[in-house]
């Protein structure tokens, strides 16, 4: 748990949600009320919970998508600094569908995949693969370079993410 958190409650709710378990009303609310917590990571989480949650209303999903977008540009401000988490819950914890559509996201996605810190990159190939199986032409682009990045982490899921796009065309 993160020791700069107001809410340990919001911590518990990831794990929940992330095994597709129910969740209360007051969990909801809990995740709703996060939507406004001062970390970042505190909201991303919020997010995360009520963005996967299939009943949440579609204000519910507007907030959380505006809560989110307000993570994306704070993170953007100070690259040195940006947590390698939220990267992360874009590509693995929210539903394409319901964020892609926000340029903030994008552009975030897109500065994550340069930033310095390889957690950040590696992170961030998992949301770019998910833009690029959606047709986004600059995610594909940014997966392609990454497969000549120093690190052999970035690489390795650059090449993975190209596989998983070529089965996706095969499929088709």
């Amino acid at each position: 748990m993160d020791p700069n958190v107001s809410d340990p409650s919001i911590w518990q709710l990831e794990p929940k949600c992330l095994r597709n378990e129910e969740l209360t009303p007051s969990e909801l609310a809990v995740a709703k009320a996060a939507l406004n917590a001062a970390h970042p990571i505190e909201r991303t989480i919020a997010c995360e919970v009520l963005l996967r949650w299939p009943a949440t209303d579609p204000e519910t999903i507007s907030r959380a998508v505006g809560a989110l977008e307000g993570v994306c540009r704070e993170a953007m401000t100070q690259p040195a600094q940006m947590d390698p988490r939220i990267a992360l819950a874009l590509g693995t914890g929210i539903p394409t569908k319901k964020i892609f559509g926000s340029t903030v996201i994008r552009e975030f996605i897109y500065a994550a995949a340069k930033n310095t810190h390889k957690a950040c990159r590696m992170n961030a190939i998992v949301a770019l693969c998910n833009l690029a199986a959606a047709g986004d032409s600059e995610a594909e682009r940014l997966i392609r370079t990454a497969l000549d990045d120093p690190e052999p982490y970035v690489q390795t899921n650059a090449a993975n993410c190209l596989r998983r796009l070529r089965q996706q065309k095969i499929r088709e």
